[in-house]
């Protein structure tokens, strides 16, 4: 008898919308996204606030799509992540660092939420010597906020493989494209509708990340279902919106100088700013982050994509990232 191997899906939500990507039934190889209409209610900062409600929508969707039993790897809710660097015991590998810091909460490292869910990258450096200590990265997030997605995936029978940093996946994303220097600096700004997630990477390491809310009321926007794909537009006058949005553009600025004066001394600046996000703005926010900034800035969109994603659109990008994850390309 021979036995498939259990299918992996990737999901992003977001407060207005979900996206699937799967690897297409049809064409081997190639990705399929699919995209769904949230109604509201539902989820709020990208945490679900109604449990019972989303999941009668997503046991609805997960037969529509047919992935029942299948893996799942999902997106951390950008406004529950917490960045912090630290020193790794040099012995400790695997999940030990993690049950060390754990060990730790509450003595030598704190948090500003209880019962903190934790995972440290270690930065190993290529140094012969043996330090006691390496550097690593901590990303933490209230246990509560990734345990009731958790628990919904497991109530419609998928099978949760793992969590991710949203910055995390649009950093392997534009790695797997050859889109990045890792002797540079640069600040990927990722825009939603109703918020704005900053990370900095350094030398191919995250070194800096912020999230911020940008005020709207989501039910002003049309939102609207295409047959697998979701349409997203603002009707009517945008400019209170727009004030949103260059209020976000100018905190880029108050950013970059925080990130260079106060954490780097006025050693290390960022070299460029990158695009992402569903935002339909986004044409609109990079003329004005060009018209604002002098170094270089791109946009993670169509054309960008193309030669290695067909028919992938700027709001797939971080969702492509969580889809590389493990993969060989």
């Amino acid at each position: 008898m021979i036995f498939q191997k259990k299918k992996t899906v990737s999901i992003l939500i977001q407060d207005y919308v979900i996206r699937l990507a799967m690897t297409d039934k049809q064409t081997s190889g190639s990705i399929e996204i699919i995209e769904k209409v949230i109604p509201s209610g539902l989820i709020e900062e990208g945490q679900i606030t109604d449990e019972s409600g989303f999941y009668d929508f997503f046991k609805k969707i997960v037969e529509e799509w047919g992935i029942k039993k299948h893996k799942v790897r999902f997106f951390v809710p950008d406004s529950s992540v917490l960045m912090k660097p630290v020193s790794v015991p040099a012995g400790l590998k695997g999940t030990a660092i993690s049950e060390h810091f754990m060990m730790e909460t509450g003595q030598s490292i704190h948090f500003p939420f209880e019962n903190p869910l934790i995972d440290v990258i270690r930065l190993d450096s290529q140094s012969r010597s043996e330090p006691d200590e390496v550097p690593g990265i901590l990303f933490a997030s209230p246990e509560e906020d990734v345990q009731t997605f958790t628990n919904v995936f497991e109530d419609v029978k998928l099978i949760p493989e793992a969590a991710e940093v949203k910055a995390l996946a649009l950093h392997r994303l534009l790695f797997s494209m050859n889109a990045l220097d890792t002797s540079r600096t640069y600040l990927i700004s990722d825009w939603s509708v109703n918020g704005l997630n900053i990370t900095i990477f350094s030398n191919g390491i995250i070194d800096f990340m912020r999230y911020q809310p940008i005020e709207t009321m989501l039910g002003n926007w049309e939102i609207e279902q295409d047959g697998k794909q979701v349409h997203i537009r603002l009707p009517g006058d945008s400019f209170l919106y727009e004030q949103q949005l260059e209020d976000r553009i100018t905190e880029l600025e108050r950013l970059m100088n925080f990130y260079r004066f106060s954490l780097h001394k006025g050693e290390k600046s960022v070299d460029e700013l990158i695009i992402s996000g569903d935002n339909p703005f986004l044409e609109w926010i990079m003329e004005k982050v060009n018209e604002r900034y002098e170094i270089p800035v791109q946009m993670i969109n169509h054309q960008r994509l193309l030669p290695h994603f067909q028919g992938m659109e700027a709001k797939h990008a971080a969702l492509l990232g969580l889809f590389l994850k493990g993969a060989t390309r």
